[in-house]
């Protein structure tokens, strides 16, 4: 392919030839190109800098409108914060009333208007519809009783109800599908910033001291702000892209022949009704619609009662407003992320659906943790939440917005999707009720089950037989920060539920505290989580037989669109199968079937011993150490690859292995001189009774630390036994990795828990009391929730890693290690369960050095100019244990 062209719009050979474009819109548009008129294809060098006018010149403009959009429309919740409902005199459920009644006429108008914006152009719909919801904010502040409240609610709902569904349509004519949902994303942030903005500006109208009610000179200032606002967007706004005044002829040329190309056989057709209603006889529009529904509820719910929700952290009316600034702006960033992502690889599903795991873990948490005892997991749950709802909200309109070629089917489809996610608010404004307060359980309740809802959603989406199929790579970053997460959730967590408190928790004295301490009971929860692969292979199954095993990117059916170079490509690739991965010794070797699965035992009774140890050592150390001390598993790989595979290791890995075990001492050295009492909470009270003087404390922390450090570390001998027994054994038999994890789940399953059977009876008390552990773990929400969490991640964990690892290589595994152990400890750190330590950032850096340096992926010292023909120490199957 020639470096100067697109490879959206140039493929191999053909971006040598020609392209004839056939223009079968009006041929009243003097700007398009004329019927059987050859053109050249485009340069990227001239495609960057027309996207890069529209950037500059359209996308501040709608941004900005769209702020002033979500100001008005969600200002209602920073002005009860002032008092609002008791100077309106509200009674009863009134305040949700009216919040619902927004949404009537939200979606009960947002076809016809969105068709009447087709018709008459949304450079014209737009600044009229901004006008009269800036108006309507305005007119707000003279509001007197809850009456005259709800009708301007009716019409501001009115008025805004197809704002978005246009300024999407609007953003399709000028962007093609792969530019189109980063920009959408710009756009949207400013929904984000309008709520941090709304905070911060509260925050300040509030302190103005007059006769006149604080939160009416919040409508008053919004209000006017967004009626002067809609007068320069009326002049400014051009009609379309071929139309634009700040474009020059070639460029206006351009802009239209890149979007004829890229998605539609008509550019700026004219509006037909019957054409526009014929999108319904498409069954996966239903399918959109109802993930609409379910991203509704979770963004209503942050959009509409965060101040709310926040207030329950014990901050005042100033403060409260103050504090959702950071969250919206965090997930102003985060939108922005998943977006670029989803247009870098090309796929819309795998964001949306993790756009949904963070609202619903967001809600889980805040509901099931004690807020005033955890206020900044509590608050990081906030940040969560909105984290989860901005993202699917663009990528599902890019998602079937790239998929409609038809410009009336897709303003109709964009009118009714959108209003239908704006009229779950009424499931919002019903299910946050005033007697809930202050915790709100059943609305964060039904609010995490619409997320969860949506995130199966959208991961069951089916897409159409006739799509192109997309590559297998461009799903492994979607599966490699799957691992990241679900790798990092499962440490967080295992920890977290170290910290709940089961006994004597309102003492106010800590070490009268009793914490959960039941390993054993952890190592059998992760066997469970293992066991959960069989449910994937059994769903994988399923899905196979009935929806096929094809999926790619969600482009137009190419009897819908022109014929391009891009679209006559004939290539087909399909995904390999998660299930099994390719191995090129798979033709070599004995099925493991039959009795022969019982060798799997072998490495599970390993899995055993090193996850117990590990979960002991967890207890007595911060998170991080844990992690970091746990790369101490290379040394042992090493050692026994020498011993029992019989390979042989350079000078420089030995030397690598001698960096490992500093690094690790450094760490274990960082926790124990570092007095650190927030990192051990759930220890404290087995070793309180044991000290009675000031200093006593801190030498107790010390030792606890340093047998943590020893039993994680002495734990990586059997996580290494386990992994060479298993690389033995599938160098002889062959089996599904992924089966492979299930088995040794089933095994380590079976043995633990008659080993907790056995040692209940014959010791009882202590880490063995198998009775007090789940009795803990089924009567305590916070537990119960985790462990569910836990041996979701551990499950979670071995399917993404075991779906990439023989496609990512070794550097991108250490990568992927380095950067679980660094959000660890960020987490860690920000939530407050540890302090800084620079002690431990030198220790973490020699362990990475070491790594490295023993996967041969930086040079050794003294060796640089050596070729060197690395061979692998390891399996490649990551199986995960803990």
């Amino acid at each position: 392919m020639s470096a100067n062209k697109d490879p959206e719009l140039a493929k191999s050979d053909m971006a040598k030839n020609d392209l004839q474009i056939t223009n079968s819109a009006s041929s009243a548009d003097a700007s398009g190109p004329v019927e059987g008129e050859t053109h050249h294809l485009p340069t990227f060098e001239h495609e960057r800098a027309l996207t890069w006018k529209f950037d500059l010149r359209m996308l501040p403009m709608l941004a900005v409108m769209y702020l002033f959009n979500a100001l008005d429309k969600g200002n209602l919740g920073n002005a009860k914060t002032d008092g609002m409902d008791k100077d309106l005199g509200f009674k009863g459920n009134q305040y949700n009333i009216m919040l619902s009644i927004f949404y009537v006429p939200y979606v009960i108008f947002a076809p016809p208007i969105g068709m009447l914006g087709k018709k008459y152009g949304p450079h014209r719909a737009l600044p009229v519809m901004m006008f009269c919801f800036g108006s309507a904010t305005l007119l707000a502040a003279s509001a007197q009783n809850w009456s005259g409240m709800m009708a301007l609610r009716w019409f501001l709902g009115m008025a805004e109800s197809a704002f978005f569904p246009l300024v999407i349509y609007y953003l399709t004519t000028f962007y093609r599908r792969g530019e189109l949902a980063r920009r959408l994303a710009l756009f949207y942030a400013a929904s984000n910033i309008a709520n941090a903005f709304s905070g911060l500006l509260a925050f300040g109208v509030f302190q103005i001291k007059s006769k006149l009610d604080s939160w009416r000179y919040l409508f008053i200032i919004e209000g006017s702000l967004t009626v002067c606002f809609s007068f320069f967007a009326y002049w400014y706004l051009p009609e379309s892209a071929s139309k634009a005044r700040f474009l020059n002829e070639e460029e206006k040329q351009l802009a239209f022949q890149r979007i004829q190309i890229d998605s539609s056989s008509v550019v700026n057709e004219k509006f037909n009704f019957k054409h526009a209603i014929a999108i319904f006889k498409n069954p996966s529009t239903y399918g959109f619609l109802i993930i609409e529904m379910c991203l509704g509820v979770p963004l209503q719910s942050v959009s509409l009662f965060l101040p709310q929700i926040v207030q329950r952290l014990g901050y005042d009316k100033i403060k409260t407003n103050l504090y959702t600034v950071a969250p919206n702006i965090s997930g102003a960033c985060v939108l922005l992320i998943l977006a670029f992502a989803s247009d870098h690889v090309r796929l819309r599903f795998p964001f949306i659906a993790l756009g949904f795991i963070l609202t619903f873990t967001g809600f889980i948490i805040f509901a099931t943790i004690d807020v005033q005892h955890s206020i900044r997991v509590a608050y990081f749950a906030c940040f969560m939440m909105t984290w989860g709802t901005s993202a699917p909200s663009v990528l599902l309109s890019t998602w079937y917005n790239n998929n409609v070629a038809d410009e009336n089917q897709r303003v109709t489809l964009t009118s009714i999707g959108v209003p239908l996610a704006n009229l779950m608010g009424v499931v919002s404004s019903n299910i946050f009720r005033e007697q809930d307060k202050p915790k709100y359980l059943p609305a964060l309740a039904t609010t995490a089950a619409f997320g969860a809802t949506g995130c199966l959603c959208a991961l069951l989406a089916p897409d159409s037989s006739s799509t192109p199929v997309m590559p297998a790579k461009a799903m492994v970053p979607v599966l490699v920060g799957m691992m990241l997460l679900t790798g990092c959730c499962n440490t967080l967590l295992t920890k977290y539920q170290d910290m709940q408190c089961v006994d004597n928790c309102d003492s106010p004295n800590p070490k009268y505290r009793k914490h959960f301490e039941q390993p054993v009971l952890q190592t059998l929860q992760m066997f469970i989580g293992e066991m959960g692969c069989w449910l994937v292979i059994g769903l994988f199954g399923i899905w196979q037989r009935y929806a096929g095993a094809r999926a790619g990117y969600e482009a137009i059916p190419s009897n819908e669109g022109l014929v391009t170079p891009a679209s006559e490509e004939s290539e087909e690739r399909d995904i390999a199968n998660p299930l099994k991965p390719a191995h090129p010794d798979d033709e070599g070797r004995i099925p493991l079937e039959g009795k022969k699965v019982f060798l799997l035992a072998l490495p599970a009774c390993c899995d055993i011993a090193g996850t117990t140890l590990m979960n002991v050592g967890l207890l007595f150390v911060a998170a991080s150490i844990y992690q970091m001390t746990r790369g101490a598993l290379v040394l042992f790989v090493g050692l026994f690859s020498v011993w029992f595979l019989k390979r042989h290791l350079g000078l420089y890995k030995w030397f690598s292995l001698f960096v490992v075990v500093f690094g690790v001492a450094i760490v274990g050295l960082a926790g124990a001189i570092t007095k650190d009492d927030k990192a051990t909470p759930g220890h404290k009270s087995a070793h309180s009774d044991m000290v009675a003087m000031d200093a006593a404390p801190a030498m107790s922390q010390a030792v606890m630390t340093v047998i943590g450090v020893l039993l994680i570390a002495g734990a990586q001998i059997f996580t290494a036994t386990q992994f060479v027994l298993e690389e033995r054994i599938m160098e002889k038999y062959a089996m599904e990795p992924i089966k492979v994890v299930g088995w040794e789940g089933v095994f380590g399953f079976l043995v633990t828990l008659v080993g907790m059977i056995v040692l209940h009876f014959a010791v009882g008390t202590g880490y063995f009391n198998a009775k007090e552990g789940l009795y803990q773990m089924t009567h305590f929400k916070g537990i119960a929730i985790s462990s569910i969490l836990i041996m979701i991640s551990i499950g979670g964990f071995n399917f993404f890693g075991l779906s990439v690892t023989r496609t990512v290589s070794a550097t991108s595994r250490s990568t992927i290690d380095t950067c679980r152990t660094l959000f660890i400890w960020v987490f860690s750190l920000g939530l407050g369960w540890e302090t800084f330590k620079w002690l431990q950032v030198l220790g973490f850096a020699f362990l990475v050095y070491g790594t490295f340096l023993f996967n041969d992926l930086i040079r050794p010292p003294l060796k640089a100019c050596v070729e060197r023909k690395p061979e692998p120490l390891l399996p490649e199957d990551p199986i995960e244990h803990h």
